[in-house]
């Protein structure tokens, strides 16, 4: 009899389910469903970041290629201040050039007009030494006027060169004759035919003298 209740309980609707068997496992599978897309989604997360990875290291180069490209870059530095610096000098040498030529044109120029004024200078010398008057007034105006003459090349920086009694000097001097003087110790200026000028301590024109000989 207990056997029949047992029997009556288990066919009874209320303790019995209905459902079927796959319908009880459903809850379980649908959680690995999820588990398994949730893994999916973060192989494609990491996929995703690898490929960001790969294209980055693409894109940036490597400590060596940075190196490279460092050590090129100092060398075109390099080069283009080392053009400069030859520009710089080139441009300095020209300079200095300019300058030298400008100096030289106005030099020679001087120098040149000079020497076509020297000669005045010799006439008058000549006048004098040619003329023993004493106390002319013409002979006066004329020493006169060779100062005034030898003053106005002065302030130009020309100085006349009169070597008389003094020590020959080659550089200054140029011996058209020699004689030989028993008074005057040997290689002495004992004449000044023509003086001789520099200009700035630089000769424009020797002095023609005869010198004394042993």
């Amino acid at each position: 009899m207990m056997d029949n209740r047992k029997n009556n309980l288990w066919n009874n609707e209320k303790f019995r389910s209905n459902k079927p068997a796959s319908q009880k496992d459903k809850p379980l599978q649908e959680g690995d469903s999820l588990l398994e897309e949730q893994i999916e989604e973060e192989i494609k997360d990491i996929e995703a970041l690898e490929k960001e990875v790969e294209q980055a290291i693409a894109d940036h180069p490597t400590i060596i290629e940075l190196r490279v490209e460092v050590q090129s870059l100092k060398d075109e530095l390099k080069d283009s201040h080392d053009k400069l610096l030859r520009a710089h000098a080139e441009m300095e040498n020209v300079r200095q050039r300019s300058v030298q030529d400008i100096e030289k044109a106005h030099r020679y120029g001087l120098e040149k007009f000079i020497n076509g004024l020297l000669p005045v200078a010799d006439g008058l010398e000549a006048s004098l030494k040619n003329c023993a008057v004493e106390n002319n007034p013409v002979i006066d105006g004329v020493k006169l006027t060779l100062k005034m003459f030898l003053d106005a090349l002065d302030r130009f920086g020309v100085k006349q060169i009169n070597p008389q009694d003094q020590k020959f000097n080659p550089q200054l001097h140029e011996a058209m004759s020699m004689q030989k003087r028993e008074d005057v110790e040997p290689n002495v200026v004992i004449d000044v035919m023509q003086k001789g000028y520099e200009i700035n301590g630089r000769l424009i024109r020797p002095a023609l003298v005869v010198v004394s000989s042993e």
